[in-house]
């Protein structure tokens, strides 16, 4: 008798569809978490920018002329390039301070920027509608009663055309 040992076909289907979904499992948490880094880092970036120019514009008394070649002139940028979303982006002044306006962010950015209490900035415009600090969760990261603290789907656009401005005075 002639007796074969090994496995069959359907086993060796089994095993590469198992291997096939954990490896897109994989691919599925690394980009989640890449873009969430990507967001955290965009964020500290723009802290560091206000911080910075703040400091670089307290002794003129105004924020007059502050843009992102004036920024890149005096050191506080490297490039023009945006912290996140497209390379459209501006700082321009305000009355009593400026703004970083941040054009054609995801429905995912957007989110992520509503739901943070950003101290750094006096209030924030969504897609023009202003939010103030005290509409804000003061926890960060701990959403009020387990629920998104801004309702997010009333300010963001599913689509990647979101703005996003941070007010800082």
């Amino acid at each position: 008798m002639n007796q074969q040992s090994g496995r069959s076909l359907i086993e060796i289907l089994g095993v590469l569809t198992i291997g096939a979904v954990m490896i897109a499992a994989a691919v599925s948490l690394y980009t989640s978490i890449n873009q969430r880094q990507q967001r955290v880092v965009a964020l500290e970036t723009m802290k560091d920018i206000a911080n910075q120019t703040k400091t670089l514009m307290k002794y003129s008394g105004s924020y007059e002329g502050v843009s992102i070649e004036y920024l890149i002139e005096a050191g506080v940028l490297k490039n023009a390039k945006a912290p996140i979303g497209s390379d459209k982006w501006r700082i321009k002044p305000t009355e009593k301070g400026f703004v970083i306006q941040l054009f054609n962010l995801t429905y995912d950015d957007c989110a992520f920027f509503a739901t943070k209490n950003i101290e750094w900035a006096s209030s924030i415009v969504i897609n023009n509608n202003t939010i103030q600090h005290d509409t804000l969760n003061p926890n960060d990261e701990v959403p009020i009663d387990h629920k998104v603290v801004i309702d997010c789907s009333k300010y963001c656009n599913k689509q990647p055309e979101n703005t996003f401005d941070f007010i800082v005075e």
